[in-house]
């Protein structure tokens, strides 16, 4: 029957409101979802506990800095934000004002821009521009003493940064070297896919920044077929995903050595599974929209191999 001009369209969102769907919680396929146990990365958690329990027991006795580094897709950021959430937890209970702001260097490409982007954590009245990165440090340790903070900076994919912009290391690393006996109130955590960035540093910031690091290996098959089903627990109905689509997944993580892209792959299968009023993911679905991502995958995988 075709539809008079003038009527009105069905309520199309409630009519989906009212299907039944195979998700429980499709949101935790999300790229931004932080699980509430990060599998096969205990290790990293613990050497970060060990490094930075020193400014809970003695808050200001030293700063701490470390380098995080590993393949793309290997759970950096995510234990980052976990292990941060547990480290002001801490703080709390025990009353000190331990902040934290996380800025991306793809976005923030300058030292500028870096240094302003810490400072609005505190002050959003800030010039956008006209003050130097001498006037911009001496701002935000002025706010770090005032207001009794102290501060942990996390700056993920600092390997984007050009030669000329890693002198925001420099600022940040120096922040109290004016005073005598300071309380150290900055720490900084750096996040890399690799270590040649070092490669761009001048020596007194490298031999500081030099002391620590810790590296996020690739997850075996077997690793990663364990993270999918734990994921598949979360967000998918029992026997939603049968074995053999898990294994497919696996497989395609285990390939493009980045398991969000299996998980974004999972969660468009999902949604089509539901669109089709099926109650099971199936491989063909996961093998389709493998296709039909073709050209974004190939395009990573390129990019692998050519950092090789």
């Amino acid at each position: 029957m075709i539809l008079n001009q003038l009527d009105e369209n069905p309520n199309y969102i409630e009519e989906e409101l009212k299907k039944a769907s195979i998700f429980i919680n499709e949101n935790k396929l999300s790229a931004n979802y932080v699980p509430k146990n990060l599998l096969f990365r205990d290790d990293q958690f613990k050497k970060l506990s060990n490094l930075f329990k020193s400014i809970i027991e003695d808050p200001g006795g030293a700063s701490r800095q470390v380098i995080i580094h590993g393949p793309v897709g290997t759970g950096k950021t995510a234990v980052i934000k976990r292990f941060i959430s547990m480290l002001q937890n801490a703080a709390y209970k025990r009353d000190i004002n331990l902040k934290y702001v996380h800025i991306n260097c793809r976005i923030n490409k300058t030292t500028f821009l870096i240094l302003k982007a810490i400072i609005k954590t505190f002050n959003n009245k800030i010039p956008e521009r006209g003050l130097s990165s001498e006037e911009l440090i001496v701002t935000l340790n002025d706010i770090l003493e005032k207001s009794d903070f102290f501060l942990i900076v996390i700056l993920d994919e600092i390997d984007s940064l050009k030669k000329s912009q890693f002198d925001v290391l420099y600022y940040l690393s120096r922040i109290m070297d004016t005073k005598l006996n300071p309380l150290h109130r900055l720490s900084l955590i750096l996040v890399a896919k690799s270590l040649k960035f070092l490669e761009n540093l001048d020596t007194g910031t490298l031999s500081t920044l030099q002391n620590y690091q810790i590296y996020f290996q690739k997850y075996s098959k077997q690793e990663l077929i364990e993270i999918i089903k734990y994921r598949i627990r979360e967000v998918f109905y029992d026997d939603v995903v049968p074995n053999e689509t898990i294994l497919k997944i696996s497989e395609l993580a285990n390939e493009l050595g980045d398991i969000r892209i299996a998980l974004e792959l999972l969660w468009k299968a999902g949604k089509e599974t539901d669109s089709l009023n099926s109650f099971k993911i199936m491989p063909d679905l996961i093998e389709k929209n493998e296709i039909d991502s073709k050209p974004f995958i190939k395009s990573e995988l390129f990019d692998k191999k050519s950092r090789k």
